[in-house]
């Protein structure tokens, strides 16, 4: 028989946070919006991620080491935003970022925006989205 088994993490906003997941074979909804995120590092296997980036920290750096995932990124247009890619086998699509280099991108918006968000991504065969809201 198949299990099904939900969780459901309610954090602090006060504080500002450093999130380590480790989250194998899964689904990931994340709504960060409400949150001050220092760091994320997400190791995945085979999972869907939807994550949603809010703009309360001046730094928010993410990182993304997976195996076949989907991963759907968005952060705001106020924020600035940088894209290391370093994948194979992998659909990309950052709308509204220019390609500044063989793996990199960025929004027009990066110099002068106040808050900056940088993005690490290492995959293998997988779909990566990253849009802006």
């Amino acid at each position: 028989s198949f299990r099904k088994n939900n969780v459901d993490i309610k954090l602090n906003p006060k504080p500002s946070w450093n999130l380590i997941l480790d989250i194998g074979a899964a689904q990931l909804d994340l709504n960060l919006i409400n949150y001050r995120i220092d760091t994320a590092k997400i190791e995945s296997g085979a999972a869907s991620m939807n994550i949603k980036i809010g703009e309360l920290n001046p730094l928010t750096v993410m990182t993304f080491d997976a195996g076949a995932s989907s991963i759907n990124v968005e952060v705001p247009k106020n924020s600035g935003c940088r894209i290391s890619s370093d994948s194979f086998l992998v659909s990309k699509n950052f709308e509204g970022f220019d390609r500044t280099g063989d793996h990199n991108y960025q929004t027009s918006n990066f110099a002068s925006a106040k808050n900056k968000i940088f993005i690490t991504v290492k995959t293998a065969v997988s779909s990566i989205n990253v849009k802006r809201y």
